[in-house]
């Protein structure tokens, strides 16, 4: 997982040294889009965590199960 992020990253940083004409730089960095950053990706956490807790509930692990 820590391979996959830093390759990711690291294309990432290529394509914006590469294409600098395509990504406004200033505008990524800004407070303005990093408060939209951080509600899309916890609300796309919140949604997983959720269904990953009702799964949990109605189809507990054998060790969890109380009967």
């Amino acid at each position: 997982m820590v391979i996959s992020f830093i390759s990711s990253s690291a294309v990432y940083l290529v394509t914006m040294i590469l294409l600098r004409a395509t990504f406004d730089v200033g505008y990524i960095f800004a407070i303005d889009a990093m408060e939209k950053i951080g509600i899309l990706t916890l609300l796309y956490w919140l949604s997983f965590y959720l269904i990953n807790f009702i799964y949990k509930v109605y189809f507990p692990e054998a060790h969890e199960r109380i009967v």
